[in-house]
């Protein structure tokens, strides 16, 4: 049987597994990213990948935000996974870190001290996950405590 951290990690990977794919394949080419891919020899790989999905039209949302909100909740999940036994405010300053630089950084694009774009549904990707999470982990609280 697996167990919940097993179903936390799992979780975790496969968020991370997606955003990283949305990025990869429906993003701008002309990205750092895509300079690490040339310089690992999978550039060809992936600009098969890009080529087969390039009639495939995503809301904006998808294509910008999604992968943010994946990322933060792949994070959170696996902090969950990691800290499992430790207190509950150990696991929730933890699951904290990654949707609070995001958050941060967005900020800082608002008010031009870091390059990039302020976007309000970048906020509510890197929030949206911690913001459930803080909400599962309080109402079951009572019973893992």
């Amino acid at each position: 049987m697996i167990s919940s951290k097993e179903w936390k990690v799992a979780g975790s990977v496969l968020m991370l597994t997606a955003g990283i794919g949305i990025y990869l394949l429906f993003r701008s080419g002309d990205m750092l990213v895509f300079r690490l891919t040339q310089a690992l020899g999978l550039h060809s790989l992936l600009e098969g990948w890009r080529s087969m999905v390039s009639d495939v039209m995503l809301p904006g949302w998808v294509r910008y935000c999604l992968p943010n909100a994946l990322w933060a909740l792949a994070y959170v999940l696996l902090i969950d996974a990691i800290f499992h036994r430790h207190r509950l405010s150990t696991r929730m300053t933890w699951a904290a870190v990654i949707p609070a630089c995001g958050l941060a950084g967005e900020l800082l694009q608002a008010l031009h001290l870091l390059p990039g774009t302020f976007d309000w549904g970048d906020v509510a990707a890197f929030a949206l996950p911690y913001l459930l999470y803080y909400t599962i982990r309080l109402k079951t609280y009572c019973h893992e405590d």
